[in-house]
């Protein structure tokens, strides 16, 4: 996924979907560094949710490695 794809959903609740089936839905808060290739994505208020649609955890903040999510949509 490019940066400017990602920096664009800040602030905005996105579905976040892994190479695994497991699933982050969450708001975007921050995209590191602010500036080049996005080392480290931020969520808030999100919700993890397996590969069987069981919710597994709720937190109130979420970071992870973009280079692992197959896809990403607004929900």
């Amino acid at each position: 996924m490019d940066a400017m794809r990602l920096r664009s959903l800040v602030g905005k609740r996105v579905l976040f979907q892994f190479d695994s089936g497991s699933q982050a839905i969450g708001v975007v808060a921050r995209c590191l560094p602010d500036a080049g290739a996005v080392h480290l994505v931020e969520l808030e208020k999100v919700a993890l949710i397996s590969r069987e649609g069981v919710l597994l955890r709720e937190l109130e903040t979420y970071p992870f490695i973009p280079a692992t999510p197959v896809s990403a949509n607004e929900v």
